[in-house]
């Protein structure tokens, strides 16, 4: 090669291909959690909607017996997954619906809790 000539050498060009593949690495692995993240959200969205449809009908006073809160638990394990369920637990005047599926790596379970009044 002439002193006036210039080029890549081997290792210029290899090191141009780690960083550039460390850094298609790590746009992938954000990519992964931005799914991950987004499936969250949907879950909670869900869940909250499925609670608040619930506490409608306990408002409205129908359709809160043992086999509609039956169906109720049903379609939060269609929605949700096997994991999910949902507990009401209800007094005089107030109504606290929980649903809890899932799990997020290594901590407990998903929860959205809704309080609301009811009146008898």
């Amino acid at each position: 090669m002439r002193a006036g000539e210039g080029g890549l050498t081997l290792i210029e060009v290899t090191l141009s291909i780690v960083v550039l593949a460390v850094g298609v690495l790590g746009a992938a692995g954000m990519q992964l959690r931005a799914l991950q993240a987004s499936e969250q959200a949907r879950g909670h969205s869900q869940a909250a909607w499925l609670a608040q449809g619930w506490l409608e009908r306990m408002r409205a006073g129908s359709g809160v017996g043992p086999i509609d809160q039956s169906r109720w638990q049903a379609e939060l394990k269609r929605t949700l997954g096997d994991a999910a369920e949902g507990n009401v637990r209800r007094d005089v005047e107030r109504v606290q619906i929980e649903v809890r599926w899932g799990r997020v790596q290594g901590d407990g379970p998903l929860i959205v809790s809704l309080q609301g009044r009811v009146e008898r």
